[in-house]
């Protein structure tokens, strides 16, 4: 497998995506319609009737059609920062929660360090700058950001030359 040429960064794990997929970015949903999942035995993990949908994980994916290259998705908080006792909600992580967070990042950066950074969204970008990552802000897929997303990433990849 060839290693990733783009790294799409997040904040953190999402209760309709990562928390039940294992994935950044990526739904039940994407894990059960989506050709790059298809044929390789995925199931939902959650017990509901419709397979969990989440919109950021769409756009995402969709975004990364239009991209021949490898790529990897990660969250700086890799794990579901979520209110107490409500395992389907998101909050912000915690200070604790984003340093441990970083020094998982870092393990992930020394694996992947041609890998171009993009920092989806205003807090992945205060985390990235923060740990003195060289990387690009695009604006967060979520909530109306589909178009600036895909201009930003489509973007980063066309300079580095992943897309004619």
């Amino acid at each position: 497998m060839r290693p990733p040429k783009l790294m799409i960064v997040g904040e953190a794990a999402g209760y309709r995506g990562n928390r039940f997929t294992g994935i950044p970015f990526t739904s039940e949903y994407m894990l059960l319609n989506h050709a790059f999942f298809k044929g390789k035995g995925f199931a939902p993990s959650s017990n509901r009737p419709q397979p969990c949908r989440e919109a950021s994980a769409c756009i995402v994916w969709e975004t990364f059609d239009l991209i021949s290259e490898p790529f990897l998705l990660w969250g700086m908080v890799p794990f579901h920062p979520h209110k107490p006792g409500k395992p389907l909600s998101n909050r912000a992580p915690t200070r604790p929660e984003v340093e441990a967070g970083m020094e998982f990042f870092r393990d992930m950066r020394r694996m992947f360090p041609q890998a171009k950074l993009i920092a989806a969204g205003r807090v992945a970008e205060r985390m990235l700058a923060a740990g003195d990552f060289v990387h690009t802000a695009v604006r967060h897929p979520s909530h109306g950001g589909k178009a600036d997303f895909q201009r930003g990433v489509l973007s980063v990849a066309q300079s580095s030359g992943l897309r004619g």
